[in-house]
């Protein structure tokens, strides 16, 4: 661990991971960095980078005439990067700090 790096003491709680640990096998929904593009299904698995496996997955995409547009999918693979945030039995984790998109 470098110096510049602040210890991490045992007691700390690391909340992003530690809500998705209890999501696991639930519903989850996931704003990707695709303007207007949300993922929704069951999260299956998840690693420190927060890439994402998620079944009976549906891609969906707000249209600018106020529709959506829905592809469905068995699994997706979702890059950690690619995610805005996402929604776990209510409730909103923000992962990254680009403009969020309200539906």
């Amino acid at each position: 661990m470098s110096r510049n790096q602040p210890q991490r003491q045992d007691n700390q709680v690391r909340p992003v991971p530690s809500q998705l640990v209890k999501s696991l096998g639930k519903p989850i929904l996931v704003a990707i960095k695709i303007r207007n593009h949300f993922i929704k299904g069951i999260l299956r698995m998840f690693d420190m980078h927060l890439n994402l496996i998620i079944e009976n997955a549906v891609e969906i995409t707000k249209l600018r005439d106020g529709t959506t547009s829905e592809r469905e999918y068995t699994t997706i693979i979702l890059r950690g990067d690619s995610i805005i945030y996402l929604e776990t039995s209510g409730t909103r984790i923000v992962v990254n700090d680009d403009e969020e998109i309200e539906f």
